[in-house]
């Protein structure tokens, strides 16, 4: 097995970056490093020769495109693609193919897989650097088409329409190697009356200043918080168990206190305060779908509103205060 990785280590995924990630996969050592060096004037070049390994890497860099053989020992290119565009993390990825076998069967094959192009062997220089920039500079611009679309104006955070897609993913992640997942829905207590008392200029200014504490309250690379209401947040902790879903509700209430935002008409307090419900799904709950997780998160929320906010509820024994 074998992996190089040029100008950066393979880590967290990323939206944007000034030199995309290319993926290389084949089974031949002198393809990869020829690809490589033909490359990686441009590009951050990460290769394997292991297809297994690829399937690992891709979901953990943000790859622009992927570069494939077809004919691989263990599992073919055709067999590789359909894993990428079967999986909800990486099916946006371009794939380009690449072989040394002239078959209309096998580029027909490709491109009803979901390939985005085919090159045969022995490759052409600068024809294939040609179709690489082509590839990349189309992902480049649907990769900012999306971040507008997902994104919420106010606040720079991601929308509700980017959080279903981000929370389906992470759900389906962690069924899958048996992990749990947390969800934490925040609402800010009495921003109605933050909003008719001071107006809505400065409540403009309390969402941004609320959206960047929440944000900042999140440690890992993969915790994830979106603003999908007025002033509702939702944040979801892959991998995250309950006992460490309710240090960071802790986390996030103690952090909003700490900016002290003054909010004169507030019930519970004279500063902005958040009230929080979060609830932790295992492989082995009830819960069929992240979307029922969220509900049941939402239920405690209310449940944290009623017993008189800033504060934070799960298991309606529980209360964290």
């Amino acid at each position: 097995m074998q992996s190089v990785v040029n100008n950066g280590a393979v880590s967290g995924r990323v939206e944007l970056c000034e030199r995309p990630s290319i993926l290389i996969v084949d089974d031949e050592d002198s393809n990869l490093k020829y690809l490589s060096l033909l490359l990686s004037k441009d590009y951050d070049v990460v290769t394997t020769n292991d297809v297994y390994e690829a399937i690992s890497i891709v979901e953990n860099v943000n790859f622009y495109l992927i570069i494939t053989d077809i004919l691989m020992p263990g599992m073919s290119g055709h067999c590789l693609c359909m894993l990428i565009k079967g999986n909800p993390l990486t099916r946006d990825i371009p794939i380009l193919f690449l072989t040394g076998i002239d078959s209309e069967v096998d580029e027909l094959r490709a491109l009803e897989l979901g390939g985005s192009d085919f090159v045969n062997r022995p490759v052409h220089p600068s024809i294939l650097k040609a179709r690489v920039k082509n590839l990349v500079q189309a992902q480049h611009g649907q990769i900012i088409l999306k971040k507008y679309a997902m994104y919420d104006e106010l606040t720079s955070l991601p929308n509700r329409r980017y959080f279903v897609e981000r929370a389906e993913q992470e759900w389906l992640s962690c069924q899958r190697d048996d992990l749990p997942l947390s969800v934490i829905v925040i609402d800010i207590d009495y921003f109605k009356k933050y909003n008719d008392h001071y107006g809505h200029a400065q409540g403009d200014f309390c969402l941004r200043k609320v959206a960047e504490i929440l944000k900042s309250a999140l440690k890992r690379p993969r915790d994830f918080i979106a603003r999908t209401g007025g002033e509702e947040f939702v944040c979801i902790l892959p991998e995250a168990d309950f006992e460490s879903a309710a240090l960071v509700c802790e986390r996030i209430r103690r952090s909003v206190e700490s900016a002290r935002i003054a909010h004169k008409k507030s019930d519970v307090s004279d500063i902005i305060t958040v009230s929080l419900g979060f609830e932790c799904a295992v492989s082995t709950s009830i819960y069929r779908d992240y979307g029922e997780v969220v509900k049941k998160a939402d239920e405690f929320l209310y449940q944290s509103k009623l017993l008189g906010r800033n504060r934070i509820c799960s298991i309606q024994s529980n209360t964290f205060v």
